[in-house]
This record gives structure tokens, C-alpha cells and sequence, in this order.
């Protein structure tokens, strides 16, 4: 029977593992990752702007290139046009023979490569005009080879025509590693070209923008794939890839190869993750505003080739471009007109396209090549990631059950999670490396809590311990305080400087031959109550009731700086409470109490004492002797309340007293000065 039940437990709890073990499976696939990838994105992002050639804290600047250069049809462009006619370029699209234009005076300056960063879909109209504008336009691509035109893949089903896809088989690249592109970079269809255009252009380039969950361009897909019907893969470069090779000489841009997980170019290597793309690396905000790249307004170029031609006769002097400036340059033309052809990037909301294009040229240049520091971004690996997560929950752990207290805790933890990132920060800022840091910090947070709450079990356990061992003779106020902070109590015995009071009801004994006993009970009830709650009231503790006597002291269990003068109100107050009680007993036929109140300070012994079975929570030591031989002199001296030297230079910026005596007290061989309490300083 027992094997049975033994089995049948097993069973159970085999099945609980497995369906827990399903169910975190199924929360990390729908949910937890595709959460902590969107807040990776976001750590990616800020350490994205930090990185940034504007950043005060890049020890290795990453400057944009200089040799690339952007035309763009701007809002200038467009003002300034409209007031020459004899352009006819007032509305926009412009005709195809004024792009050929700008073509043609930028190549009088012999630039390494031109892109046209849009898509020539169709003719340009069915008028004789249209059709010499297109022709003019398609001499001018056949002309330059330099020129390099887009184009647009798509997976939707545009139905192409075959004779075009057969002129795709020219600017395939060839490679041997085809199959090993993963399927998402496939595209069965392409947005379709002028097929003259195609025909006549030698330089062609994929301008798709890899798509993103949250919209904003983080990376670059150098290689794509274009599957006929027979599933043979021509595998397509990307526009940025495409200037590069051309831009290149043969000699370093040999070999070439394309495999999983990089691209190389000669000495070149583009380090690819899973999905075929690289990390961009950005050098600054964009925009003509922000001189990341040098940006002219293609009404200049159009103006100042009209002028050469002179098909105008005058023309704006800072307007005029000298076509120099474009040697060996490499030159993006594009329309920002309006807001157009903007991006979200991981810094900027509207960040504009043909600079996207303008940074992966750069990249694939300029940043694959690592000389002295590297410059091509790179992430960490699953291994290193995972070390680096457990290393940080082990300290995070050990930090947390071995701090003393709470507060420390909570500052280790911040602390190290501030270390992380920090580290995280500097290594992606100055040697392009990122480590991921949502796992890590997410981990070390579960971790934190874990070890927050097995700790706080045992404090639980302490907090109960130190309420049941001091309820009875501190305030609620010092109470709460050791329960918000029990590491703050050192219940250990220990030598301190604290101040300690002794209040004596005097003729006691005779009241308690002259009063019935029950009567003399109920009245000192009532007068306890009273004192207790005066010396609760400034954060005193209550040491003992000894006989008719109570005894208190001050600075302990939670430390007080102003632990004398509390002592000494409290023995203002406590022969207040006991004017009030002399008056309604009076009215009540009752017997008249006087006290005397003797307070000390210096150091003395603090701590839990006694046996097994009883302990009390007390101080002794000679300054408490002291305190209570000065009590005893209240009656030689006629004073309700006396202090030492010791309590008088602590209090005597806030107390009127009176110096009284120097007196030598039993037990102690100097003599210390006593001083009469006459009352709060106004």
C-alpha cells in the first residue's frame, strides 16, 4: 500500500514538473520574450544616442565620411525653381530629362557612384513630350556607368513579366552559400521597373528597409533573395552593398564571399546574426541641419548646369555649385521635400531615408576594417550572455543575505544594476560591443526579490523577537522604529554613553502604614500610569519599577544625541503630571505625593540580562550609581529634581538650573557638581 501511494506521488508530482515546466514554456513564447526583446530594444536604442559622434562620453569619436555626398530635393529646391519657368520643373515629379540633367553635371566632376534613391516604375506618360523625356533618361543611364537605380522587392503577387525577371540574372551575385539564406529574405516578386531602364542601367540595388516590430530602423539586410517559379535563388545586393563593390577596387574586393554569417570583401568582413543583417552604426543626428553629411539642394546643381548652358543668364552666386566638388564622391539623390522618405531610427523620430542608405555605404566601407579600434558593432552570445547573467545573480544573492541591513541591500543591489549599465554603456560607446541587458537585469531583479523575501523571513522572525523583548519599556515610536529597521538594535551587551533617571516617592513608608494597603495600591497604579507615559513620551526606556521607585534611561535601544536633555524633560514633566494628580486627590480625600528625581549621564553597560528563565533589558555600571545616589540627595537638598556636571553641560543651552554643591558621593573618590532643575528656558 505504501509503494503505491509512493508511486501515485510521483506520478503527480512528475506531471506538476511537466506542465509548470509547459507553462513557463508557453509564456516565455507568447509573451516574456517578445516583452523583454521590445525593452532590449529600448536599452539598444539609448545606448544607440550615447554612442553618437555628438557624445561627451566616446573617447573614440566615429565621424561620417566625407566622401559621401547627398542631393536632395528639398523645400528650397522647390521655392527656388518657381522662378525659373524655362526649367519647367515648378511641379514635382519633375520630368525624367531634368533628373538626367543633375545626373549629368554631377558626373562632369567624375563622382565614384550616383544613386537614385527612387523607383522608375513605369513610363513617364504617353505624350511625345513624356516619351522624349524617358528616352533622354534612359541615354543618360546607358551613358554612365556609374549610375546605380532601385529597386523594390516584395512578397505579394504582382504577376511580372518573365522577360524582366530574366534581366534580374545580371546583377545576380554569384555565390555558393544560396541555400543557407534564411527563408524571410526571399521575395518571390519585385516592384516592376521601366524595363528600358533596366536594360540599359548596369548597377542595380535593393532600397527595401528591413522591416521592425516597433517600426524604427535598427538594421541593415545586405544580401536579398528573388525566387522564380522554379526556385532558383538570384540573390540581390542591397543598394548600400551594391555602391560598395562597385566603389571598391578589384583588388580589395578580393575574395568575395557570402556565407551564413558574414559577408567578405577582401580584408572587408560584415559580421551578419541569425536573420542575414548587421547593427547600423549611426554617427550622428540627421538632417541638412546637423552636417552628419554633406546635404545640396539639387536647385543648385540644375541651376548651375542651366547656367553653363545657358539657358539662364543669371543665377543666385551662392547658389552656383563647381562640379569639383563631387570627385570621388560618392552621391545620394533624393526627395526629403515635405517630410518624405523619413524613417524612425533608434534616435530620431524622422530621420531621413537616403542618410540610412548614406550610413550602411559608410558601414560596409569604412567600419569592416578594424585597425585600432573596432568599429562594427557587435552583440554578445547566447554563452556570454548567460555567464554574465549568472555571475550578476550570484552577487546579487549573496549581496542581499549578507548585508546586515535592509537599506545597504537595496543600495548593493541599485549599485550593482548601476554598474551593469554603466559597463553595458562605455563597451557598446567605445568599442561598438553590446552586451544584452534586459535577461540580465531582468534576472537579477527576480533574484533580488527572492533573496529579499527568504531574508525577510528570518528578519520577521527577529523583528518578533525584539517587539516581545522591548514593548514592555519603550514607546509605539521606538517600537515602530525597530521594526522598520531591526538591524538598527544591537541587543548584545554593550558599553555606551547614555543618561539614566531615578524618580523616588519620598515617605513611602510611612504612607504605606498609614494608607490600606488597597487604597495605596490603586493610587500608585494611577501614578505609575501617569510617570510611564511621561518617560514613553521622550522616546525613554523603562528600566524597572523598584518598589515605589521607577528608573529609566535614555539613548538606547535606538541611539539619541539629545538623550540628556529628554531625561530632563521628562523630569520636568514628570513633576507636572504629579501637580495634577496632588489636585484631584486632594478633591478626593486622598494622601499627597511628593517625588524626588535624580538624572546622570556617562557611559554604562546596556544589554539583555539574567538567566535562562528571566531577563530584563537594564543598565548598570557607576554612572547609574550616580544617578541614583543623586536622587537620594534631593532630600538633603530640598529639590524635586538634581542633575550632574555631565547632564548640565549637555542641557544647559535649553534648562535654567542652579548650581547647588559639590558633593562626594559613596563610592565614587572625586566629587562631582550637582545643580537644581529650575525649569525650561523661554
Amino acid at each position: 500500500m505504501q509503494i503505491n501511494r509512493s508511486k501515485i506521488f510521483f506520478i503527480i508530482f512528475s506531471i506538476s514538473i511537466i506542465l509548470f515546466i509547459y507553462s513557463i514554456f508557453v509564456l516565455w513564447a507568447t509573451f516574456l520574450r517578445p516583452v523583454l526583446d521590445n525593452i532590449e530594444s529600448v536599452f539598444y536604442d539609448y545606448r544607440v544616442v550615447l554612442s553618437l559622434d555628438n557624445s561627451s562620453i566616446a573617447l573614440n569619436k566615429n565621424k561620417a565620411s566625407k566622401d559621401i555626398l547627398l542631393v536632395v530635393v528639398d523645400n528650397y529646391s522647390m521655392n527656388q525653381l518657381i522662378n525659373y519657368p524655362e526649367l519647367k520643373a515648378q511641379r514635382f515629379p519633375w520630368p525624367r530629362r531634368t533628373m538626367a540633367d543633375v545626373v549629368k553635371y554631377i558626373n562632369l566632376g567624375n563622382p565614384k557612384a550616383i544613386v537614385l534613391d527612387f523607383l522608375l516604375k513605369g513610363a513617364e506618360g504617353s505624350s511625345k513630350e513624356n516619351k522624349l523625356s524617358d528616352e533622354i533618361f534612359g541615354n543618360m543611364l546607358k551613358k554612365y556607368d556609374n549610375v546605380f537605380i532601385g529597386a523594390a522587392l516584395t512578397k505579394q503577387n504582382l504577376k511580372n513579366n518573365t522577360d524582366i525577371k530574366k534581366l534580374i540574372k545580371k546583377y545576380n551575385l554569384n555565390s555558393q552559400q544560396k541555400n543557407k539564406l534564411v527563408n524571410q529574405n526571399n521575395f518571390s516578386y519585385f516592384v516592376p521597373i521601366y524595363k528600358p531602364f533596366l536594360e540599359n542601367t548596369n548597377n542595380i540595388g535593393v532600397l527595401n528597409q528591413k522591416p521592425t516590430q516597433d517600426g524604427v530602423v535598427r538594421q541593415h539586410l545586405p544580401i536579398y533573395g528573388l525566387k522564380n517559379k522554379n526556385n532558383e535563388i538570384y540573390l540581390l545586393p542591397s543598394m548600400p552593398l551594391a555602391v560598395a563593390l562597385y566603389s571598391l577596387p578589384v583588388k580589395e574586393k578580393m575574395p568575395f564571399a557570402i556565407n551564413k554569417d558574414k559577408i567578405i570583401i577582401g580584408k572587408r568582413v560584415l559580421t551578419l546574426d541569425k536573420q542575414g543583417s548587421f547593427d547600423i552604426n549611426w554617427y550622428g543626428p540627421g538632417g541638412p541641419d546637423h552636417n552628419t553629411y554633406k546635404y545640396v539642394s539639387i536647385s543648385k546643381i540644375l541651376l548651375s548646369n542651366a547656367y553653363n548652358t545657358a539657358i539662364i543668364k543669371d543665377m543666385p552666386e551662392q547658389d552656383f555649385i563647381n562640379p569639383k566638388i563631387f570627385k570621388d564622391k560618392i552621391i545620394i539623390i533624393s526627395n526629403i521635400s515635405a517630410g518624405v522618405d523619413t524613417f524612425s531610427v533608434p534616435f530620431q523620430m524622422n530621420y531621413p531615408g537616403p542618410e540610412i542608405l548614406a550610413t550602411c555605404i559608410d558601414n560596409i566601407l569604412n567600419d569592416t576594417i578594424q585597425i585600432k579600434q573596432p568599429a562594427f558593432i557587435k552583440r554578445s552570445g547566447l554563452l556570454t550572455n548567460l555567464v554574465i547573467m549568472l555571475v550578476l545573480c550570484l552577487l546579487t544573492g549573496l549581496m542581499n543575505i549578507k548585508s546586515r541591513y535592509i537599506l545597504m541591500s537595496i543600495v548593493g543591489f541599485i549599485s550593482l544594476i548601476l554598474s551593469f549599465i554603466i559597463t553595458s554603456i562605455l563597451l557598446f560607446v567605445n568599442f561598438k560591443y553590446s552586451l544584452n541587458m534586459a535577461y540580465p537585469l531582468l534576472f537579477m531583479t527576480l533574484t533580488a526579490i527572492g533573496t529579499f523575501w527568504y531574508k525577510n523571513v528570518i528578519i520577521d522572525k527577529q523583528r518578533h523577537n525584539l517587539v516581545n523583548t522591548f514593548e514592555r519599556f519603550v514607546s509605539p515610536q521606538i517600537i515602530k522604529k525597530i521594526v522598520d529597521n531591526p538591524g538598527s538594535v544591537n541587543t548584545e551587551v554593550q558599553k555606551k554613553e547614555m543618561t539614566v533617571l531615578f524618580s523616588d516617592i519620598r515617605g513611602f513608608t510611612h504612607l504605606s502604614e498609614v494608607i490600606p494597603a488597597q487604597d495605596l495600591v490603586m493610587q500608585l497604579r494611577e501614578y505609575f500610569n501617569e510617570m510611564v507615559d511621561v518617560v514613553l513620551k521622550y522616546d525613554g526606556t523603562l528600566d524597572k519599577f523598584i518598589g515605589d521607585a521607577v528608573m529609566a534611561f535614555f539613548g538606547d535601544p535606538i541611539p539619541q544625541e539629545n538623550h540628556s536633555l529628554r531625561a530632563v524633560l521628562t523630569a520636568i514633566e514628570m513633576q507636572k503630571r504629579l501637580d495634577e494628580l496632588n489636585k484631584k486627590w486632594k478633591k478626593e480625600n486622598k494622601q499627597v505625593l511628593s517625588i524626588g528625581i535624580g538624572i546622570n549621564t556617562g557611559e554604562m553597560i546596556v544589554g539583555h540580562l539574567g538567566s535562562k528563565r528571566v531577563g530584563n533589558y537594564t543598565v548598570f555600571g557607576d554612572s547609574v550609581n550616580l544617578a541614583a545616589r543623586v536622587e537620594s540627595l534631593t532630600k538633603e537638598y530640598q529639590s524635586k529634581i538634581l542633575i550632574t556636571e555631565f547632564v548640565y553641560e549637555q542641557v544647559k543651552d535649553y534648562i535654567d538650573n542652579e548650581y547647588l554643591d559639590c558633593v562626594k558621593v559613596k563610592g565614587k573618590e572625586q566629587s562631582v557638581k550637582i545643580y537644581r532643575v529650575l525649569g525650561i528656558k523661554h
